[in-house]
């Protein structure tokens, strides 16, 4: 039976410790939830010159995909003055189970830091924009 239970926890180890804890949680999340809002409605979104929505009456939720890198979003509306903010990235406190799930070994944590990008969630994951006439 001790046997049973150690080959388990070796399995349960390597299994967290090869697809990383960070991975696994954001597969089933599928990214980071963004909002954005303003104070004007029928404002254009942009990620990186590429349309994403438009804020109309509400907020736009965009759903973004953890790559590791900062993504720098602009806001468009004829007769306003374009603004851009950046959602940053942060360490994801899920990515702290690597390390006390594998008991300490700081290379068990390279599959969400290297590999897939997921070590780092977005953060703010909200944007309140004041549009400006100009």
């Amino acid at each position: 039976m001790k046997k049973v239970l150690v080959i388990m926890s070796m399995l349960f180890a390597f299994s967290t410790s090869a697809f990383g804890y960070a991975t696994i949680v954001n597969a089933y999340k599928g990214g980071d939830s963004i909002t954005f809002d303003s104070n004007v409605s029928d404002v254009e979104i942009y990620d990186n010159n590429k349309p994403i929505g438009f804020i109309k009456g509400g907020s736009f939720v965009y759903k973004l995909k953890r790559d590791g890198e900062a993504k720098s979003f602009t806001f468009k509306k004829a007769g306003y003055k374009d603004v851009t903010v950046v959602a940053n990235t942060n360490l994801d406190t899920v990515f702290w189970f690597n390390v006390l799930g594998a008991g300490g070994a700081p290379f068990f944590s390279s599959t969400d830091s290297f590999f897939t990008k997921n070590a780092y969630e977005y953060s703010p994951n909200q944007f309140y924009v004041e549009m400006q006439k100009g």
